[in-house]
């Protein structure tokens, strides 16, 4: 109920004038770099010589570290489940980001960057919808050969390997996320992957309550992602 007073009791508690709600702890205990030492990276450009001047934004996202997300609520004591308080959760339950390793460039210096802009088809003045965009690389030999190899200037296409892999791929531009230690994991064989009670390694949930109280979900990776254009548009904001 949008109308419920501030600190009005969660109506799962029950109770009357009660409020339906959720809140959520987020712990971080990493830092703003990768593994090997990549750091964070916010850029503001802008285009000269055109109509609009348009104002850009790189921003190579890292991070490191352990995570923890938590929803359960103590529902005693000063700092009861109530709407508006700040809560207090249980120390052990959520789920568990141990040994987390991202890396998302989102844009590339001087050819590539994030834009705000409003909705241009009339509707968005009226409900104040914007679009984010990461602009499109623009087809040209030369780009193409800086964003997958980090060539600069027109040095030829990128070098293969037997198997069609770029043999010097530029990491400058290749995201990736990785949950989980992987120096003892044979990729192959899966050998070595933590087990199902694990809780130094990869992802896990924590449910003090239960019978078993930990429950793994093991360690996983995302490699090699680049993103060429992406464009975003908020409906009835």
């Amino acid at each position: 109920d949008p109308s419920a007073a501030i600190g009005a009791a969660n109506c799962s508690s029950g109770g009357a004038d009660c409020a339906d709600f959720l809140q959520s702890q987020t712990i971080i205990h990493g830092k703003p770099t990768t593994a090997d030492g990549k750091p964070a990276i916010l850029r503001l450009m802008q285009t000269e010589n055109t109509a609009d001047n348009t104002l850009g934004i790189t921003y190579q996202s890292a991070l490191s570290g352990d995570f923890r997300f938590s929803v359960r609520q103590k529902d005693t004591g000063a700092l009861a489940d109530t709407l508006h308080n700040v809560p207090d959760f249980d120390d052990a339950e959520g789920m568990y980001f141990k040994n987390v390793d991202a890396f998302l460039p989102l844009g590339v210096l001087h050819y590539q960057a994030l834009t705000l802009d409003a909705v241009r088809d009339g509707s968005g003045s009226a409900t104040g919808d914007f679009v984010i965009e990461l602009t499109r690389i623009p087809d040209i030999p030369e780009v193409y050969n800086n964003f997958y190899c980090g060539d600069v200037g027109n040095t030829g296409d990128c070098a293969l390997n037997s198997d069609g892999s770029i043999a010097n791929p530029n990491e400058d531009t290749r995201g990736y996320v990785r949950w989980g230690n992987f120096d003892s994991v044979n990729i192959a064989t899966g050998a070595g992957l933590p087990s199902a009670t694990a809780t130094d390694n990869g992802i896990y949930f924590v449910n003090p309550s239960a019978a078993t109280p930990v429950t793994n979900l093991g360690v996983s990776r995302i490699e090699g992602m680049r993103i060429h254009h992406m464009k975003i548009t908020t409906l009835g904001a």
